[in-house]
């Protein structure tokens, strides 16, 4: 599998490299972005950062040139996130097709990313595998598929934090669900029926299939 990666801070590429690599990807940094949109139909990615710290007015461009061919399902692509980054960019990237935000900021928050990046790969793999977009603060939300059935699923998040806000009946329009032995990756519009320990979800339509 691999990673476009798209930041200039040193910091940021070693924790990237670092985390990818436990989670089964190969990272190709770039440190321009358009020698990375360049080069992206060449190295064909499964997933995209882009620091948002490094490229806090670029990241759109990056963003809208991407899904012009590629859709989020068959390509997350994420934003590592400044103190810079501000409700009015979540939502501007959530029409755009953003697939989700961690925080670099503080550093401790980046500690997100070996989950995210590996329920990207269970994606890619046999593995079940859920992740969503939260509506409001636009936290790519990941964690471990307990229960799967044609009506819904259970899962217990990496992170209940990335959660907040989210009650029963809130509706996830943006997620992203593959079954166990199954090539495909799925979009269901899901709605929430229990936020305790486990968010319990309900398909309010069915799966639809996007890759093959």
């Amino acid at each position: 599998m691999k990673l476009m990666l798209l930041a200039c801070s040193e910091g940021t590429s070693v924790t990237v490299g670092r985390c990818a690599k436990a989670a089964g990807f190969d990272v190709i940094r770039y440190s321009h972005p358009l020698k990375l949109m360049d080069n992206i139909d060449e190295v064909d990615p499964d997933v995209i950062l882009v620091s948002g710290r490094d490229f806090p007015k670029q990241w759109q461009t990056v963003l809208q040139f991407v899904r012009a061919e590629r859709p989020k399902e068959a390509c997350p692509l994420i934003i590592l996130t400044g103190k810079s980054f501000s409700g009015s960019d979540a939502e501007n990237g959530r029409k755009m097709g953003l697939s989700g935000v961690i925080r670099e900021e503080p550093e401790t928050e980046v500690s997100q990313l070996p989950e995210a990046l590996s329920r990207v790969a269970a994606l890619h793999t046999g593995r079940a595998a859920f992740a969503f977009v939260h509506p409001e603060s636009r936290a790519l939300v990941t964690g471990e598929v307990r229960g799967l059935s044609e009506q819904g699923l259970s899962l217990l998040p990496d992170y209940p934090s990335l959660t907040e806000g989210i009650t029963p009946g809130t509706e996830l329009a943006e997620c992203s669900l593959r079954a166990p032995s199954d090539d495909r990756i799925l979009s269901p519009v899901c709605t929430v029926e229990g936020s305790g320990a486990l968010l319990n979800v309900r398909f309010k339509t069915p799966p639809s299939d996007t890759r093959g």
